[in-house]
């Protein structure tokens, strides 16, 4: 939504000027993308009725964010989250945690990421960390393939294909239950 800010600003500028009194939110926010609209763009947005902004931020390790090739930093995340926390919106974060070669410590990156994101603004939320997939043509699958990760082999195989039945051996009984 926001990678042409003009088109954001024109839109949230429509919705006010048409007096529509809604309130919504743009699914996925680009962090990169938000982080450089302008305070005047903020507002605007805000006053549209624009009541949320959700970032797929997947890890607080830079490590993780770098496999996962997602281009921000635990720093960014950080600014852009004390910039929101100016603004009545809002702020939304996804992490993941079970990544391949993920370590503890990187899993305690992440963690202590999703917490100092709701110490430093009052309206910042953190949804559940969600356990990794692999999934075929994704980017990490070959390197999943690699960690020894075995994809089912026939379409039935992927109907119950989900965190709590897959089974991802990177990842011992004993993180499992701590994941």
């Amino acid at each position: 939504f926001f990678v042409d800010a003009k088109r954001a600003e024109d839109i949230a500028d429509g919705i006010i000027k048409e007096k529509l009194d809604i309130m919504w939110e743009p699914q996925g926010s680009e962090l990169n993308h938000v982080s450089k609209l302008s305070d005047k763009s903020l507002k605007l947005i805000e006053k549209s009725g624009c009541s949320r902004l959700t970032f797929g931020v997947e890890s607080g390790s830079k490590r993780i964010l770098n496999l996962v090739n997602k281009n921000i930093s635990p720093r960014q995340v950080l600014g852009l989250n004390k910039k929101l926390a100016q603004y009545k919106m809002i702020a939304n974060y996804n992490f993941m945690c079970g990544f391949p070669t993920e370590t503890l410590y990187d899993l305690k990156e992440t963690v202590n990421l999703s917490l100092k994101l709701s110490e430093q603004n009052k309206n910042a939320t953190v949804s559940n960390i969600l356990v990794y997939t692999p999934y075929p043509k994704t980017d990490l699958f070959p390197l999943a393939l690699k960690q020894g990760f075995i994809q089912p082999q026939a379409l039935e195989g992927w109907i119950n294909y989900n965190t709590d039945t897959v089974n991802l051996p990177w990842i011992s009984k004993e993180r499992k239950k701590l994941l």
